[in-house]
């Protein structure tokens, strides 16, 4: 499927560039830690600078009956893999690079199953309508 062959391809660049800004995270992630502002830092390195560019990404290979909203979430959840597959897990916990990849590639699979799963599902149940559970408001 195109959609998902699109998705897994974006996790696997997504990673590899994680891991290419590794130094510079390694810097950054403590100090956002104390400091938000710098968090907007690490959006701006990572993959998460990307997300319009890999919504449209998802868009052409994908079909009409996924929603913006559907495919910017997807595309977050690239950003989030990447960013904690390709630099947290290998660089904070240790873990074997080939094998965080391995699983967040999987995880990305999944994401793509559920969102055609959860297309199926509404269009099949109109009257199912998914209710998303707002954030606490910031202090």
């Amino acid at each position: 499927d195109d959609l998902e062959e699109e998705c897994t391809q974006l996790v696997s660049w997504g990673i590899e560039r994680s891991w290419l800004d590794r130094d510079l995270l390694r810097v950054l992630v403590p100090l956002a830690l104390s400091d938000s502002a710098i968090g907007g830092e690490i959006k701006s390195t990572g993959v998460a600078q990307y997300v319009d560019i890999l919504v449209d990404r998802l868009r052409r290979a994908g079909d009409e009956s996924h929603s913006s909203e559907q495919l910017d979430d997807l595309a977050r959840t690239i950003a989030g893999l990447s960013l904690s597959f390709g630099f947290m897990l290998p660089s904070l916990f240790g873990q074997n690079r080939h094998r965080a990849k391995k699983t967040a590639l999987a995880m990305a699979e999944n994401a793509v199953r559920d969102l055609k799963g959860s297309n199926h599902r509404e269009s099949a149940h109109p009257a199912f309508k998914p209710t998303k559970v707002p954030l606490a408001a910031e202090p």
